[in-house]
């Protein structure tokens, strides 16, 4: 995942072995940048599983923690 997604690390992606996680400042911005990894996962004949996939939220959970605009808490 980090050489096919390499381009995006630490810009607007974070990844964890199979996990993705896309972060954008709003809508606008999180629509252009998911565009932009889905389009690279499918260059690279690599799909995502719908049903572990969330989209436009404001709170995840990721790796044990619950990550939100400007903070980190454990879960």
């Amino acid at each position: 995942m980090n050489d096919v997604l390499y381009e995006f690390l630490d810009e607007f992606v974070v990844v964890y072995l199979d996990d993705i996680v896309i972060f954008s400042q709003c809508m606008d911005e999180h629509v252009v940048h998911l565009d932009k990894v889905l389009r690279r996962l499918k260059e690279h004949e690599l799909f995502v599983k719908k049903e572990k996939c969330e989209f436009a939220s404001s709170e995840i959970t990721f790796l044990g923690h619950l990550v939100s605009f400007g903070q980190v808490r454990m879960d």
